[in-house]
C-alpha cells in the first residue's frame, strides 16, 4: 500500500463510498476495445491519450466526430451514419462488458465493510440504466444503502456533487468516509469533497498522470485492502 502525500493525521473511518466503472466491474478494458475495433474498420489509429484524459467523467471529447473527420480526409468514404456507428459501438461494449467478472477483492471488501458495520454507498458518472443492471446481475444490489447517479445530479466527476450526495444520503460527514477511485477525475471529485480516497487503477487507467499535490492510498488491487486496519489509521497527507 502506498500513500501518497505528505504530513501526518489520523482518520477514522464510518463509511465507504465506491465509484463503479472500472473499481466493480471494468467496462473501461471493453470500452477502449469497442472503439479500437470501431476505427480499425477504417484503418484510423484510435486517439487513446485523448480519451484517456476524459475517463471518470462527463469532459467534452466527440469520438464520433474525430473519426468522422478523420475518414472524410482521407476521402476514402463519405460522411458516417454517426447514429447508427454510436448504437453498433454500444452494442459490442455491452457484449464485452457481459463477459466481465468483478474486479479483484469487491466481494470482499464490500463483505468487510458489512462486517464492520459501515455504511455502503456508490457515486457512478455513468447514468442508472448502466450501473443498476450490472449490479443487479452480480448480485451486489442489496450491499449499498445509496446508489448516485449521473442522472441524479447536475454535475459529475470531476465535479464532488456525486459524492457530497451520496454522503448526504447515507448521513455521513465527509472525514469519516473514504471513496475508492480508479480514475483522476474520480480523485478529483472525492478530494474535493473532504474525502479520503483509495485508488486502485485498472489497466487503462493506469496510463493516467496522477496529482502528486493531492493525498491518495494507491493499491494494486481491493485484495490489498483490509478496511479493519483502515477505520483508524495515520496516513500520509
Amino acid at each position: 500500500m502506498d500513500a501518497v502525500g505528505s504530513d501526518k493525521g489520523l482518520m477514522y473511518m464510518k463509511a465507504v463510498v465506491f465509484d463503479f466503472d472500472g473499481v466493480i466491474v471494468d467496462t473501461e478494458t471493453p470500452e477502449l476495445q469497442s472503439y479500437e475495433e470501431m476505427f480499425a474498420q477504417y484503418n484510423i489509429p484510435f486517439p487513446i491519450e485523448t480519451w484517456i484524459a476524459t475517463v471518470g467523467s462527463n469532459l467534452s471529447f466527440d469520438v464520433y466526430e474525430y473519426l468522422n473527420t478523420a475518414v472524410s480526409e482521407q476521402g476514402t468514404d463519405g460522411p458516417l451514419d454517426v447514429e447508427s456507428l454510436r448504437a453498433q459501438r454500444r452494442r459490442r461494449h455491452w457484449e464485452l462488458v457481459l463477459e466481465e467478472s468483478l474486479c479483484e477483492g469487491v466481494l470482499e471488501t464490500l463483505e468487510q465493510a458489512r462486517a464492520l458495520g459501515l455504511k455502503i454507498a456508490l457515486a457512478s458518472s455513468s447514468k442508472s440504466d448502466w450501473v443498476l443492471p450490472l449490479l443487479e446481475r452480480h448480485n451486489l444490489k442489496s450491499f449499498f444503502e445509496a446508489i448516485v447517479t449521473a442522472d441524479l445530479v447536475q454535475r459529475v466527476k470531476p465535479d464532488p456533487e456525486l459524492y457530497t450526495r451520496a454522503l448526504s444520503e447515507i448521513e455521513v460527514e465527509p472525514h469519516a468516509a473514504v471513496a475508492i477511485e480508479d480514475s483522476v477525475n474520480g480523485l478529483k471529485a472525492a478530494k474535493a469533497a473532504g474525502m479520503e480516497c483509495v485508488v486502485v487503477p485498472n489497466p487503462i487507467t493506469s496510463r493516467l498522470v496522477w496529482p502528486a499535490e493531492l493525498l491518495y492510498l494507491r493499491l494494486q488491487s481491493l485484495k490489498d485492502l483490509s478496511l479493519s486496519d483502515f477505520t483508524a489509521m495515520t496516513i500520509s497527507r
